[in-house]
This record gives C-alpha cells, structure tokens and sequence, in this order.
C-alpha cells in the first residue's frame, strides 16, 4: 500500500513538473518579438477584373451597405455620416465578435487603410485596402506605304523586321481594375502568430478568396447599371 502511495505521488509530482515546463516555455514564446509583421504574418489576396471601371471597382466596394453582399462572412456598418476619410469608423461584425475599425489613411479612389479603434482587441488587425488600373500591351497597328510613298520611306520599311516594329512598338491602354486586401495582426508575440495568428490568416485567406470571386460576379452587372 505504501509503495502505491508513493508510486501515485511521483506521478503526480511529474505531471505538476511537466505543466510548469509548459508554462515557462509558453511565457517564454510570448516574450519573443516577431518583426517584419506585413511582410511574415499577412494575408495577401488580389484580384483582377477586366473591363470593370476603376471608378466602378472603388464606388461598390467603398459602400458598407455592400459589403455583406460579397464579404458574406462580415457585416461592415458605418458609425457616422461622415465621408469616407481620415477619422471615419466602421462597426465590424465578424461570426458573433464585434470590432470598431478607424481610418487612418487614404487616398481617394487608390488606398484606404483601417485599424483596430482599440489596440487591447484580440486580433488588433491592420487593414490596407488598394484599388489599381490594370494596362494591357497592344501592338501597334501600322499603315504601309503605297505606290505614292516616297523611296526613302520604302527603303526603311524593307530594311526593318517585322518581328521588330511589333517588339519595340506596343501601345498599352487600360483594360480593366484590381482589387488587393492585405490584412495582418499588430501583436508583435511570437507565441500569438504561430498559434492563434496562424490559425486566423489560415480562415481569413478562404473567406477573403471566396469574397473577392464572388465579386467578380456581382461587378459586370453592377457596371452595366451605371454604364
């Protein structure tokens, strides 16, 4: 009996020793420091829609009433009357969790950049916002000369390639827009970005890429209205 006693002691004592183990290597993990946070801990997604406007692409999306329409898994609502700006705050409803974003930068029609009104938040998110024009290269199209053209202008023409006036005479115009989203944690913890961190960009980065398909099927119809 006794040596059970003490059998069921140390078995103890060693589980005790193993949770302050554990203890002192998380506390010790949430201590590190991680930098280079936008460039090791974000979620990047991009896309691009041809023949959607710039100003089309930026007008949907900048309205919070629309968001939900695309962003199935968030509701954004306004908390004033402002206009889009510097200052300007947004509730965010995400699952059953609700966060108060502000605007500290943007840049009409380009760049607008969020963040977590209150730092103590669990997720503490930085958000960036980008809306681009997309260009495409186009050979030009050449008209050769007729039997009026003088020989000057015949003797280039034969001396030069085709091959070489479609290579070096592209015209590029605008062919449509994008859309980029890069999101990250403001926590500087090691131990935070590799557990919980990772396991949010691993949810968000489905959900984002689900979103932006689905709004490139809402915005051609939503062009051919404004057009």
């Amino acid at each position: 009996m006794p040596q059970s006693a003490n059998s069921s002691r140390g078995k103890s004592f060693k589980a005790f020793q193993l949770v302050v183990a554990t203890a002192v290597v998380m506390l010790f993990l949430q201590n590190i420091p991680v930098s280079n946070i936008p460039g090791s801990y974000a979620v990047e997604c991009r896309q691009t829609f041809p023949d959607i406007k710039h100003s089309t692409l930026y007008d949907f999306v900048m309205l919070s009433g629309t968001a939900n329409k695309w962003m199935k898994f968030v509701t954004f609502v306004a908390t004033d009357h402002k206009p889009v700006g510097v200052g300007k705050t947004y509730k965010v409803v995400l699952d059953s969790n609700i966060f108060v974003f502000k605007v500290n930068e943007h840049q009409q029609g380009q760049y607008l950049a969020l963040q977590n009104s209150k730092r103590n938040d669990l997720l503490n998110l930085h958000i960036e916002i980008r809306f681009t024009n997309t260009l495409c290269k186009l050979p030009v199209q050449y008209v050769f000369p007729t039997e009026n053209s003088t020989r000057s202008a015949e003797s280039t023409l034969k001396n030069t390639s085709w091959e070489m006036l479609q290579h070096n005479h592209l015209s590029t115009r605008q062919c449509g827009s994008e859309l980029s989203l890069n999101l990250y944690s403001l926590h500087d913890s090691f131990l935070f970005q590799n557990t919980i961190g990772a396991l949010f960009r691993y949810f968000l980065s489905r959900r984002l890429d689900r979103s932006l398909s689905n709004l490139a099927h809402i915005l051609p119809h939503v062009q051919r209205i404004v057009s």
